[in-house]
């Protein structure tokens, strides 16, 4: 148990000095000399990799065009226009508790002061919420079949809610927050793979749009598919405004599942406990013979830290990092294409834009 103590601790130094690399071999030993390797060492590993990718999280943000909700990105639903002139769907506008629009960032002055029920106080735009309705009928009508869908899956019914989220699809094929829902509620009913191509729909319909990739890592996890569902969380974590506490939860566990799957399919060796010897880290010193610690190589220079390091041939575990970096670089250089909600020209008429006040 002291030798598995050590370890643990040697993992945590490495990923002190950032070396995950090492950190998930020395992981990967830990879960071959004992069935139960510590969650808090994996813990440990997925806070500092959180850390390592903190900062660039804050350059990606989901763009949404001006006809749609700063908060969800889809279709105005009873449309609010914000203090900033930014407009979101009243439900959204309640939902914000930070008073900040989520496009320009800028907090936005209040409605009314109500501690009890603001809900009246916040009044539609009936200009935008009149043209919603005439240039993206389908949209709305989808919407509300979403609604109906999601209403349907809160009170557990999750059969009737695909079948609801089936009809908004039927509607509207393009709408990736269905996509993202019917995926959530064929996950719940463990119908992981059609799940997964759920989830891979709404991220091609909306690729920097956090939750698709929430949705997709937990299909991949109940597929046992570890390592893509890890790099699909990170994916998540950077397109993240808030970062939920489940989702630490959920990249832990599968962190924790990839090591220990992973483990037992890696050709590892595991080091002679017996003369193994960490010189880099002066805690972790396992020898109990000193004259072999001190003992130099033929040529009479003392042996190198490698030498005495525990190596492993997991090769296809420690690649899950550089795919993670692979994922974040590719989430950050996403070519956002920045089109607008395509309007028919033949439903426009010249008085739709005119000013309510001066007709011009």
């Amino acid at each position: 148990m002291v030798i598995i103590e050590n370890f643990a601790d040697y993992a945590r130094w490495l990923c002190s000095c950032k070396k995950f690399n090492e950190a998930i071999s020395i992981l990967t030993l830990v879960s071959k000399l004992n069935k139960n390797l510590p969650m808090e060492a994996v813990n440990n590993l997925v806070e500092r990799l959180l850390e390592t990718y903190s900062p660039q999280s804050a350059t990606v943000s989901c763009y949404t065009d001006p006809w749609s909700c700063v908060y969800c990105s889809s279709v105005l639903e009873e449309p609010v226009t914000l203090t900033c002139g930014h407009s979101s769907c009243k439900k959204c506008m309640l939902r914000d508790v930070n008073s900040v629009c989520k496009k320009c960032k800028v907090k936005y002055l209040p409605v009314e002061e109500d501690p009890i029920d603001v809900e009246p106080y916040v009044k539609v735009n009936v200009v935008v919420s009149g043209l919603v309705t005439k240039y993206w009928s389908r949209e709305l009508e989808s919407a509300k079949l979403r609604a109906e869908g999601n209403r349907l899956y809160q009170i557990n019914r999750v059969e009737d809610s695909i079948k609801k989220y089936e009809e908004a699809i039927t509607i509207c094929p393009d709408d990736y927050r269905s996509h993202s829902n019917r995926s959530n509620a064929l996950y719940k009913a463990t119908r992981y793979t059609e799940a997964l191509a759920d989830a891979d729909k709404s991220v091609s319909l909306k690729s920097d749009w956090s939750k698709s990739y929430y949705r997709r890592a937990m299909a991949l996890a109940a597929l046992h598919r570890y390592e893509e569902a890890v790099v699909a969380f990170f994916q998540c974590f950077i397109l993240e405004d808030k970062f939920p506490k489940h989702l630490k939860t959920d990249i832990v566990k599968a962190m924790y599942k990839m090591i220990t799957v992973k483990a037992k399919e890696a050709e590892d060796t595991l080091p002679n406990l017996n003369v193994m010897r960490f010189s880099s880290h002066p805690n972790l010193n396992l020898s109990q013979n000193t004259d072999r610690n001190k003992a130099e190589s033929s040529d009479g220079e003392s042996e190198t830290d490698s030498e005495n390091l525990p190596t492993t041939d997991g090769k296809r575990l420690n690649s899950v990092l550089s795919k993670i970096d692979e994922g974040v670089k590719k989430i950050i250089s996403l070519s956002q294409t920045k089109s607008q909600r395509y309007i028919n020209p033949e439903a426009m008429d010249k008085e739709d834009f005119e000013c309510a006040l001066c007709y011009r």
